[in-house]
């Protein structure tokens, strides 16, 4: 099973390999005693706003590849409606995101 952090993007590409989908790192601990080694944290978090994943983006990264379409404006302006942003407030957001070198991170739970 591929843990993931709030996107399911990773889905199709790991098929039959079923995502279950962490909604804030305060689930970790009881994940890594179930016997999970490792989380792709997925920067979908930006785009829907949660920021629950502070202490896991500062972890090591096992591997790291970019995603540009996790940076794309108009996926930030199709959100902002259920994150409430403004218009400013949106762009400013997909911007930091667009200066971020990779999207998509394996980190260890060790």
């Amino acid at each position: 099973m591929l843990l993931s952090t709030i996107g399911q993007g990773a889905a199709p590409f790991v098929e039959p390999m079923p995502v279950a989908v962490v909604t804030d790192e305060k689930q970790l601990p009881a994940l890594r005693q179930q016997g999970h080694r490792y989380v792709l944290l997925d920067s979908y978090w930006r785009v829907a706003g949660v920021h629950r994943f502070e202490a896991l983006r500062r972890e090591p990264v096992v591997a790291a590849w970019p995603e540009l379409q996790l940076t794309a404006p108009l996926l930030f302006l199709e959100h902002s409606e259920y994150t409430g942003l403004t218009y400013h407030q949106t762009l400013a957001r997909q911007q930091a995101a667009a200066r971020d070198s990779f999207q998509l991170r394996i980190i260890g739970l060790d």
